[in-house]
């Protein structure tokens, strides 16, 4: 689940600097920024469902047509896998449950664009509301909450109950596929309350009361409430193991859970490579002359050129510029695999993998995510060995601030 943090503000940009003799200071200026080209960072990339082990499903793997209602794989009983955990399916990752939540979004897929942006978003989750009272697990909120920037986002927020997502989520015009995956992004940030509620459940069962369970898990009196009429017990063998499991990545100590950590360290990561991919891509057109390259970056590259040591400046900038891109954009994929190796978000990426499976046969991956960011063109030289060991340090240092906070041996 994503942590929550402000609403990010773009600052503005600062003017090119004037034409100078003088060696700058840095090998990295802001005006190579200044692009909103490069990795697009939106929840429905991030968060993007799947599955890391095969689910056995049964039925027909012909590729559905668009606006079908006709379910490649009418059920899924059992064999799911739900992250490593157990073998058996529980909650929403049942058949009969995926299944009614596809059958139903899918009669949605011939109207979409016709319907207003809320209207979207409400007819995804309607459904995925009656699931989850049909659980016994109380609905999300129905208020629809938009959010600047990431267009096609979607999160769940334990404090709220609720989901927010970016503005006009999700984008009209969507092909088969990405309906799919939009219908399963609802179902997988679903999954997440029913995850909550049932470590809030396992919590009650433990003789937590109902200020431990709002601490531990930042919910409020109600969801508490919910969860101490039912309290999980130990003879519930599946559901214990699960919530028991999720539990690591959900409580919190100290104001903070470890899933907040590695989110956290996830985006951090994300937003550095960002920079890092648009500042390189920038040289690459001003050193080509691309008729694209923002002129205050033109601007610039042409002022270095003309400096008296032009030639050494750009091959010093290109040397850099390029050398950061490959750190940061290794840090950030590995940073992502940790993320979706989380118990949490490997059974909710199974999940809502199952929903993607039923509408048109495959769900998209981690690795697809990672795919998608383009060819790694690295070569094996002194700077993979700095990212290695850079990587190492960094994570390294994250787990042992966790060790810390939960007063675990440390290395």
């Amino acid at each position: 689940m994503q942590p929550e943090r402000p609403t990010r503000v773009l600052k503005k940009e600062p003017k090119p600097p004037k034409q100078s003799t003088k060696k700058p200071n840095t090998p990295s200026p802001e005006v190579l920024r200044s692009s909103d080209t490069g990795v697009t960072k939106t929840k429905s990339a991030l968060r993007a469902v799947g599955v890391q082990a095969t689910i056995t499903t049964a039925g027909a793997d012909t590729t559905a047509p668009k606006s079908t209602v006709t379910l490649l794989h009418p059920v899924q009983p059992t064999g799911g896998d739900t992250g490593g955990i157990t073998k058996k399916v529980t909650g929403l990752a049942t058949g009969e449950f995926a299944k009614a939540y596809a059958e139903q979004v899918s009669s949605i897929e011939a109207k979409w664009d016709a319907l207003s942006p809320k209207e979207r978003v409400a007819a995804l989750l309607a459904p995925a509301n009656a699931a989850l009272t049909a659980l016994g697990v109380p609905p999300l909120n129905p208020q629809l909450s938009f959010l600047g920037g990431d267009p096609t986002s979607a999160s769940f927020f334990s404090s709220a109950w609720m989901m927010q997502y970016g503005n006009q989520f999700p984008v009209p015009g969507l092909s088969h596929d990405k309906f799919s995956r939009a219908a399963g992004t609802i179902y997988h940030e679903a999954r997440h309350a029913e995850q909550t509620f049932r470590v809030a459940r396992k919590l009650a069962g433990d003789g937590k009361n109902e200020a431990d369970i709002k601490a531990m898990l930042e919910v409020d009196q109600t969801i508490a409430q919910a969860a101490l009429k039912a309290p999980l017990t130990e003879a519930q063998q599946d559901e214990w193991a699960q919530a028991a499991a999720w539990q690591l990545n959900l409580e919190k100590k100290a104001g903070l859970a470890l899933a907040d950590t590695v989110n956290t360290s996830m985006f951090a990561a994300m937003d550095k490579y960002q920079q890092s991919q648009t500042a390189w891509q920038n040289y690459q057109k001003a050193a080509s002359n691309d008729p694209a390259t923002p002129p205050e970056v033109k601007q610039w590259y042409d002022t270095i050129a003309a400096a008296d040591e032009g030639p050494d400046y750009v091959a010093e900038f290109k040397a850099v510029l390029q050398q950061n891109y490959l750190q940061d954009r290794e840090m950030f994929k590995q940073w992502y695999r940790f993320y979706a190796n989380m118990p949490v978000e490997q059974d909710a990426w199974s999940v809502g993998g199952q929903v993607e499976q039923l509408l048109c046969g495959k769900a998209y991956t981690p690795e697809d995510v990672l795919a998608d960011l383009g060819p790694d063109d690295r070569t094996m030289t002194a700077i993979a060995q700095s990212q290695s060991d850079m990587l190492y340090q960094s994570l390294l240092a994250a787990l042992s601030e966790y060790a810390r906070q939960n007063d675990l041996p440390q290395q």
